[in-house]
């Protein structure tokens, strides 16, 4: 499979969805902001850059990047209010639409794994979403913690807290939810594992050398602290982000709390952040270990070197808004 779904209509165009997938500091915004301008629009795959307020943690694409080429789902969400992966696909299905209707290519790109596999193949069958539920959970892991809820994953559901990584908030929050409005263990439940078929599906996996890709994290980490990360967090307690929102529980931002920044007396933070800092970068290279793991599997995808942009620039084929019949 060259990373394009293999299930087209016979009677009409399928209108195709590029989708351009990486770990953290692979390089994709300013590829696709070199790349397509004028001709593509970004649909962003990112968990964090919905909520607004997290520029700098998050590394949002800057006012420049978004000029050359539009970014859609960034800045749609407050700091307290959820976002699952249900409202991307919906989010995302009703801007492909939009793109295509202006004679353009729909590049999904970001790094949020779990949201490619789900716009490519399709939502589980799975309820939806419990309010009541939800907040429930919620109260338990401000009460345990990250840990304390994955124990009881385990507890519940072994081969769901197999695959979910400890820190993985947002994942074992559903999979508890599925457990307790169901009585069912989330993986009971089928997972689609095939390309839909509503669109033409190109899918392109960006891959560093890890000693690369780990520099470049070092180093955008370093940037981030350089451009006012710290600074950025006060803003965002002082305006009432709490640990327990769902924006702060992401990398980047939950290491303050974990390090008790905001109890410490402010004479006395500076001294935190070096150990934050370190921290943030040791969990976002650990994380980028795991998106190579998942972006990986996803069905048909081509894995390229991102500074071998003709390859690059071929498979996305921005000429190209539908397959041929």
């Amino acid at each position: 499979m060259t990373g394009k779904s293999s299930t087209k209509s016979s009677s009409k165009a399928v209108a195709r969805v590029v989708c351009l997938c990486g770990a953290t500091g692979v390089g994709k915004t300013s590829l696709v902001t070199e790349l397509f301008p004028g001709v593509a629009e970004v649909i962003v795959a990112d968990s964090m850059q919905v909520y607004r307020g997290l520029d700098i943690g998050t590394a949002k694409p800057g006012a420049a990047e978004r000029a050359a080429v539009p970014h859609h789902l960034i800045d749609i969400k407050d700091p307290h209010e959820t976002f699952d992966v249900a409202e991307f696909v919906e989010r995302a299905e009703s801007v492909i639409a939009d793109v295509h209707a202006r004679g353009r290519i729909p590049i999904v790109s970001g790094g949020t794994a779990f949201y490619f596999r789900t716009l490519v193949c399709g939502l589980p069958a799975t309820p939806p979403a419990d309010p009541d539920v939800r907040k429930h959970v919620a109260e338990f892991i401000a009460r345990n913690g990250a840990a304390g809820a994955h124990e009881e994953l385990a507890r519940r559901d072994p081969v769901s807290a197999h695959r979910i990584a400890v820190n993985d908030v947002y994942r074992t929050t559903r999979a508890l939810e599925v457990s307790i409005a169901t009585g069912r263990p989330l993986s009971s439940f089928h997972r689609p594992d095939r390309p839909r078929a509503e669109f033409d599906w190109t899918l392109v996996y960006l891959d560093r050398e890890r000693s690369e890709l780990y520099r470049r994290i070092d180093a955008r980490v370093g940037a981030m602290f350089e451009a006012g990360l710290v600074d950025e967090l006060e803003r965002l307690f002082g305006s009432g982000c709490r640990a327990e929102f769902p924006a702060m529980r992401g990398i980047g931002y939950r290491e303050f709390f974990d390090a008790s920044y905001f109890e410490t007396p402010p004479a006395e933070r500076a001294q935190l952040v070096p150990v934050i800092k370190q921290t943030i970068a040791r969990n976002s290279r650990r994380y980028a270990k795991r998106q190579r793991t998942f972006f990986t599997r996803l069905p048909g995808i081509v894995t390229v070197d991102p500074d071998d942009t003709d390859r690059i620039v071929n498979l996305v084929d921005a000429s190209r808004v539908f397959a041929s019949p």
